[in-house]
């Protein structure tokens, strides 16, 4: 009898220590907070490293946009001749934009010019919106030019849809 109440006391005692592990809320809400706080670090890295990829995707598009529009504007504004102009920019823009252009049409216009894209701007709701600002010589006679252009992308990369050109002179 003796023995089988050490059995017992032994079961008995084992079982609450089984159960005083098992039900601890020392032993177990610590390991599901850190659970916790590891997944939402997890999920806060994540969302951080998403956000720093689409931050340099836009980045590195805009730059892109810069570059071309700083490209296409200088060669608008340096030229022997129109035509000759309109062939050099066609590359930058869609098919429509073209057309809409008339970059295919020769004036005969025989006109050499040289200048430079001193500003580009972009559009702060409308982000394929950008004015470019330069000025362009023709005759020896300098002349401010504003190049309105609307951009679209096509297989990744951004091409001009829509030019609006713009002369001003200065009164005084």
């Amino acid at each position: 009898m003796k023995e089988q109440l050490k059995k017992l006391s032994w079961v008995i005692l084992a079982l609450i220590v089984v159960l005083a592990i098992a039900f601890n809320p020392f032993t177990n809400k610590p390991k599901h907070e850190h659970s916790s706080q590891q997944k939402r670090t997890q999920t806060e890295q994540v969302s951080s490293t998403n956000d720093n990829e689409n931050e340099k995707s836009t980045t590195e598009k805009s730059d892109r946009n810069l570059a071309m529009l700083k490209k296409f504007g200088e060669k608008w504004v340096n030229y022997h001749s129109i035509i000759e102009r309109n062939q050099s920019v066609k590359a930058y823009f869609t098919e429509d934009g073209a057309k809409e252009s008339t970059l295919d049409t020769d004036p005969h216009v025989e006109i050499t010019a040289t200048g430079s894209i001193d500003t580009i701007s972009q559009d702060l709701t409308n982000k394929n919106h950008f004015v470019l600002i330069g000025t362009e010589e023709t005759r020896k006679n300098p002349t401010k030019i504003i190049l309105e252009v609307d951009t679209i992308t096509e297989k990744d990369k951004a091409l001009i849809n829509h030019l609006s050109v713009s002369y001003v002179r200065q009164a005084y």
